[in-house]
């Protein structure tokens, strides 16, 4: 059984509408496998190696780096990473992946640490981290580009064992006016699956096209949820919802002919009148 974290967003204007990387680059990369009061994981941990190397060797981030996190070691990491965001300036893009379990309880998403030991729903909110609380460090400080990656189960890690409520696990994250994207490892209700080997098929997905040169983000993440639904035949199907108002581009930018093509979709666009508004 799996849980995670993708939410990311770059902003550099031009008239095509695109976005690109200007500032620093920042990550908070996450992998919790040897937990002692749940099922333990198999591949979290070494699926945020993968993660942390594509992001710092191919995309050129900072990473803030924990494995096997207790509760306090993960307020540690989430701590450091939003203080980091703060000093980094303006127009920062900022990245947070998580691989381990997590769960939905009234309405909120908490990323369960190794040492998570809970009796009631109600000592979640005591014993584990909220994953919102990440994303409201993203959004404190000057970032222009937010990415969250949960590679997590969307079904009850915590099974029969413990009686959730709601009986979900990692449910939808609101995003509120700030511009994300957020991929999940796996569609609601379902499990996201460690695979036969050293890593999952979400992870190697993700590897595979993450730093893939002049690909937009959103497209990326369509290629990652092919990869996974042919490697898994179908069981897991990864999802992603997206607020940016603009193209995202991690690796490059629009090639020639997509510039083209939105210059010319801008120049055939109807105007809005002056003194008119539209919503």
């Amino acid at each position: 059984m799996r849980s995670i974290l993708v939410a990311v967003c770059i902003l550099v204007c031009c008239a095509t509408g695109t976005a690109q990387a200007a500032g620093a680059r920042i990550a908070l990369v996450i992998g919790n496998s040897n937990y002692t009061a749940i099922t333990s994981l198999k591949n979290p941990a070494r699926d945020a190696q993968m993660i942390r190397r594509t992001l710092r060797d191919k995309l050129g981030f900072e990473v803030i780096y924990a494995e096997n996190a207790s509760k306090a070691k993960l307020e540690r990491a989430v701590a450091r990473y939003g203080a980091r965001l703060a000093s980094a300036g303006p127009d920062v893009v900022a990245v947070f992946y998580y691989a381990g379990h997590a769960v939905q309880s009234g309405g909120e998403n908490f990323l369960l640490p190794v040492d998570v030991t809970v009796r009631r729903e109600a000592e979640l909110v005591l014993r584990s981290v909220r994953a919102e609380d990440v994303l409201r460090q993203m959004q404190g400080a000057q970032v222009t580009a937010k990415i969250v990656i949960l590679d997590a189960c969307r079904d009850n890690p915590l099974g029969a064992r413990f009686r959730m409520e709601s009986s979900t696990g990692l449910g939808d994250i609101a995003l509120g006016n700030s511009e994300f994207i957020i991929g999940y490892a796996a569609t609601a209700g379902l499990s996201a699956e460690d695979g036969t080997g050293r890593n999952s098929p979400y992870a190697i997905a993700l590897v595979n096209h993450l730093a893939t040169p002049n690909k937009e983000i959103s497209e990326i993440l369509r290629l990652v949820r092919s990869d996974v639904a042919a490697s898994t035949q179908g069981r897991q199907l990864p999802e992603a919802r997206t607020t940016l108002l603009r193209a995202l581009y991690l690796n490059g930018g629009p090639t020639p002919e997509v510039r083209v093509a939105a210059q010319g979709a801008a120049q055939t666009s109807p105007k809005t009148p002056p003194g008119k508004r539209t919503y």
